[in-house]
């Protein structure tokens, strides 16, 4: 919208006017959701998921310290290539390839088969909420119980179809849940601490005719 708003006054073109819904219709529309049937059914979902509690992975202490840093890893060509083969191959995605890459290298570090990460969720459903400005993302618990007697293509399959599980009731909300399983000790969860993030936002690449380099930046946080 930026980059429209931009080129349009570049060019005295006054016709450009951004499609933007109202925030409080989402707010209403929310509202209603969270009474519907479909969230019975959700809280009943993720309840079962967590009828026993995971041990956490990380004792990160009663003091809860936000400082990090980051490292970046960029895969080669040719392994990408690779990758993208085998889920071609095999109709996998890669969120549920490196999902499934963390528990087996959880197992394999600490033999632990029971295990629980957060999966950031966009929260948008249909192109008008796609056109609010504003932070929707919902966190999305995922527990999964490796089995150590199943294959590797198994594994990816039992996680691929647990996903789709799962997003059927991606929208209720993790503060509820939470709630749900009195797990808030001193201002934070333990249900799980790590988070596998997969996007794959498309940026503009010109302004103008003028090429644009995208970086990402890290604010040291975590």
């Amino acid at each position: 919208q930026i980059i429209k708003i931009y080129e349009s006054n570049l060019n005295n073109d006054s016709e450009y006017i951004p499609d933007v819904s109202s925030y409080k219709t989402y707010i209403s529309q929310y509202g209603t959701s969270l009474r519907s049937d479909k969230i019975v059914k959700a809280r009943k979902f993720w309840k079962d998921m967590f009828s026993t509690l995971p041990e956490p992975y990380l004792d990160i202490g009663q003091e809860r310290k936000l400082n990090g840093k980051r490292k970046s890893f960029h895969i080669d060509k040719i392994l990408n290539q690779q990758i993208e083969i085998f889920l071609e191959k095999n109709n996998r995605s890669v969120n549920a390839l490196f999902i499934c890459t963390y528990f087996i290298y959880r197992y394999k570090k600490n033999r632990i088969t029971d295990s629980t990460i957060g999966i950031p969720l966009l929260g948008r459903d249909g192109r008008k909420q796609r056109s609010i400005f504003g932070n929707f993302v919902n966190t999305m618990p995922y527990r999964f119980l490796l089995d150590k007697q199943l294959s590797v293509f198994e594994v990816l399959k039992k996680i691929s179809d647990d996903l789709r599980k799962c997003y059927i009731y991606h929208n209720y909300p993790f503060y509820m849940l939470c709630k749900e399983l009195q797990i808030y000790r001193q201002g934070e969860t333990k249900l799980y601490n790590v988070c596998i993030n997969y996007y794959n936002t498309k940026h503009e690449r010109i302004i103008d005719q003028m090429p644009i380099v995208n970086k990402e930046f890290y604010n040291g946080e975590q």
